[in-house]
């Protein structure tokens, strides 16, 4: 598709990233005369009618939008059956990229990354809009350390459970909250326990459960315990990891309820003597370190975003329970691999 116009207004000039739900471009828009990034739907996507309509409505909520560390939407659109939606194009990496890179941020960086993804949220509930794919690969990361969140148009669509989201929907589950893999209401808390996630990870190096499989991520989120951030290797707080703890929590109701929350805790963490935080610029010397090792590690090309898979921790881990269960979700996955998308899948009750 590259040199495709879109609409007589959008070209598509390169593929920089694809996933499972579409494949992004660098574009240029052609009236406005300015760079844009342009994600459009893969096929199997684009034929399931419902998903469209959902995409379109999310995509026009998350257009009305507008802060600093969220990747602004500008337009949806359909040509020959291909549906895109165009979005600010944002230079840096993903931090999915730079936890791969560096497999542990610093707590002050890790904190300095919670709290802008926290006023990304804030302006996003209060605007009664969920993100519900909060992970490392959906927050960009400038050359200026500044974080924006994307994707907020797409992740609804992604959730809705029909074989065409199967694919969208297991890549999310290592950062899914325990009442999104069990078909529980969603709230803010959701988002933020997605936040937890991240943040266990940046510090870490790891995601906090860990399995052979989807399905045992999913029990692990549901079932197991928390696991201590501290134990688990992090070089951080007792304050820090007690937010993450708190994040983590299985019931929504014993998380912080609301980004600002979040943001007030974090607040009171990732000082240490001797750091010195410039919040205008959203830097210290540990991200100036980071950015330095970011330009010796990349071409210097701009990313809209980069579809990295989540990076499965391969752990012999037995999962003796939900062999039934497993079993209907590889075989959603099939069908929807073959685009047999006519029919709902029930996500399982992963509680028992």
């Amino acid at each position: 598709m590259i040199d495709t116009i879109l609409n007589s207004r959008y070209r598509l000039d390169a593929a920089i990233g694809e996933g499972g739900m579409a494949v992004v471009y660098r574009g240029y828009d052609l009236l406005l005369r300015r760079q844009v990034a342009i994600k459009v739907l893969r096929p199997q996507h684009a034929a399931d009618q419902s998903f469209v309509q959902r995409f379109y409505e999310e995509a026009r909520a998350a257009a009305k939008l507008s802060h600093p560390n969220i990747v602004n939407t500008y337009d949806v659109g359909e040509v020959d059956g291909s549906h895109y939606i165009v979005e600010e194009f944002v230079a840096g990496e993903t931090l999915a990229t730079i936890i791969a890179r560096e497999k542990k941020l610093p707590e002050s960086v890790a904190v300095r990354y919670a709290r802008q993804i926290c006023l990304g949220l804030g302006a996003s509930h209060r605007a009664d809009l969920l993100h519900r794919d909060i992970k490392p690969s959906n927050v960009l990361i400038t050359p200026d350390d500044v974080v924006r969140v994307t994707d907020f148009g797409i992740a609804r669509a992604a959730n809705a459970a029909t074989l065409s989201g199967v694919e969208a929907i297991m890549g999310s589950i290592p950062y899914a909250s325990p009442e999104q893999l069990s078909g529980g209401a969603l709230s803010p808390a959701s988002d933020l326990y997605s936040l937890g996630v991240v943040l266990f990870e940046m510090v870490v190096g790891r995601q906090p459960y860990t399995a052979d499989t989807a399905l045992g991520v999913a029990m692990a989120h549901v079932n197991s315990p928390i696991p201590d951030p501290i134990a688990s290797g992090a070089d951080i707080s007792p304050q820090l990891a007690d937010v993450i703890v708190k994040l983590l929590q299985k019931a929504s109701a014993d998380r912080f309820q609301t980004a600002g929350e979040t943001l007030a805790a974090l607040r009171r963490c990732g000082r240490r003597e001797g750091d010195e935080l410039d919040e205008a610029s959203g830097s210290d010397s540990s991200t100036s370190i980071l950015r330095r090792r970011a330009l010796t590690a990349t071409n210097g090309e701009a990313m809209a975003i980069e579809a990295v898979e989540p990076r499965w921790d391969m752990r012999r881990t037995a999962v003796l329970a939900g062999a039934a269960v497993l079993a209907i979700l590889l075989i959603a996955l099939v069908l929807a691999w073959r685009g047999a998308v006519s029919r709902q899948v029930r996500i399982p009750d992963l509680s028992g």
